[in-house]
């Protein structure tokens, strides 16, 4: 863009040309003492009271100072009411800061303009996450708004270490993005890398974490997740503080960390506010409930259509009796069980939080009780799936590799029985172990290097036991206080 120039009416005609048939920018032309002011603002994200008070009444009303010399200078310290004043030379700088809800002034014979902070739109309150609710700890969540989004996380991280870079993203939005570590313990590598990625970042619109998040994904074509999304400033403060950087976008709450490891998937907000036994507990059967979720329709369907024999012969009986009669085979009732399951899933979620859960089971029985009892699906079946599809709500945020994971194991299984299972099993395995997390290994917190390495991983070790930081997160792995 080009620099400003000294002439108000030279800019105030490129300002109006630029924003041609757009009726929220406001502009206001007044004098004092001879020299002429333009300012503007948007009509909607600018506080009018503030403009009034703080920048008019205050250049109309003085009387006292001289406007000879410097000023742009007596503007800034001595007239403007305002505790974030900056000055402006380029028409891109001006258009961005306008667009962002502050107030620009322009004086005539200066090619330097005011940005005045008078940002007035509405935001959302503070409240927890619906998606991420815990049953003990700290209930703040997120927002929309990055500046108070990134003050909620001062407030946990008070140290001047924590450093914060903004950059703007979207060769069309500019949405504003911000990188946020402890500086001493974030790993330079991972810093400089994730950078890098930003930069080659080439999109029209940036409008939540996820157009940030595919773009600069490790592997951009596996299921798996390798950056993590937040929505607490808790968990995010302790990500920060393990040697992690985290990305803030502007208009949306989820804030994401990298480098982020496979166990990750299973950890959970209560496991640190809750006893070291429990949270272990529940830990391990979320790792369970991901195998089961993936696991147990395709080896249900591998035994009855292959290896009946390795079943106790009652159960193998009584599976074969609920089969007889029906019309699909094994493999297709399977298929349209989990399908079924997550229409009724997807339904529960469009729903509305308070709806979700009721939807999904009240349907998910009705379905298959008139299932069974239309002798269209064995009753086998539907518990396995259910099984599957029940475990699978323990581990929301591996969800999408579990879906489509469960379909490869059921249709190896379903073709070579329990060598189809295994060779699927294997394979999700090796794509596991492939994965890489800005340089980290995905499965570095599950792969023994230390037992320092598993105190936090399938299990949560009490408190004055976790007193060093995870190897290879952080540049800095001594104690942690």
């Amino acid at each position: 863009m080009n620099k400003l120039h000294k002439s108000l009416k030279i800019n105030t005609a490129i300002i109006k040309n630029q924003f041609n048939n757009d009726d929220t920018i406001r502009y206001r032309h007044f004098n004092n003492k001879g020299i002429d002011y333009f300012l503007m603002f948007i009509d909607g994200m600018s506080n009018s009271e503030r403009i009034n008070e703080d920048i008019i009444k205050a250049i109309l009303e003085n009387k006292k100072m001289v406007f000879k010399f410097n000023i742009i200078k007596k503007l800034e310290d001595k007239i403007l009411y305002s505790n974030d004043v900056k000055e402006i030379t380029t028409f891109e700088d001006m258009f961005s800061d306008l667009l962002y809800g502050n107030t620009i002034l322009l004086i005539e014979g200066q090619n330097i303009a005011l940005s005045i902070d008078t940002k007035g739109f509405m935001m959302r309150s503070i409240m927890e996450p619906p998606t991420d609710r815990i049953t003990k700890g700290p209930r703040e969540g997120f927002q929309e708004n990055i500046l108070t989004n990134l003050s909620m996380l001062r407030r946990k991280i008070q140290s001047p270490n924590l450093k914060f870079e903004f950059s703007s993203l979207g060769n069309i939005t500019k949405t504003k993005t911000c990188l946020a570590y402890v500086d001493g313990l974030v790993d330079k590598k991972v810093l400089k890398e994730i950078k890098r990625r930003l930069k080659k970042i080439d999109i029209d619109s940036v409008l939540d974490v996820n157009y940030v998040l595919e773009s600069i994904k490790d592997d951009k074509r596996s299921p798996f997740k390798t950056a993590g999304t937040y929505e607490k400033p808790d968990i995010v403060a302790s990500k920060i503080l393990e040697g992690r950087v985290a990305l803030f976008v502007d208009g949306t709450p989820i804030v994401m960390t990298v480098p982020y490891l496979f166990i990750e998937n299973f950890m959970s907000g209560d496991d640190y506010y809750l006893n070291y036994y429990f949270a272990s507990f529940t830990r391990m059967i979320r790792i369970i409930s991901y195998f089961l979720a993936i696991c147990i329709p395709a080896l249900y369907l591998a035994i009855i259509t292959f290896h009946k024999e390795i079943l106790p012969s009652n159960l193998a009986i009584s599976i074969i009796g609920a089969r007889e009669g029906l019309p699909c085979s094994s493999f297709t009732e399977c298929i349209l069980m989990i399908i079924i399951f997550e229409i009724l899933g997807e339904a529960g979620n469009r729903s509305g939080s308070g709806a979700s859960t009721a939807l999904g089971i009240v349907g998910g029985i009705v379905v298959g009780q008139a299932a069974v009892e239309a002798r269209l699906i064995s009753a086998p079946m539907i518990i396995v799936v259910a099984l599957s599809a029940i475990s699978e709500l323990m581990i929301p945020s591996v969800k999408g590799s579990t879906i489509i994971f469960r379909f490869i194991f059921i249709i190896l299984s379903s073709m070579f029985g329990l060598y189809g299972f295994i060779i699927a099993f294997l394979f999700l395995i090796v794509h596991i172990s492939s994965l890489e997390s800005f340089g980290m290994s995905y499965t570095a917190d599950v792969a023994f290097h230390s037992p320092q390495q598993f105190k936090d991983s399938f299990y949560r070790a009490p408190w004055f036991k976790m007193n060093t930081r995870p190897v290879d997160m952080s540049e800095k792995t001594d104690r942690r206080s």
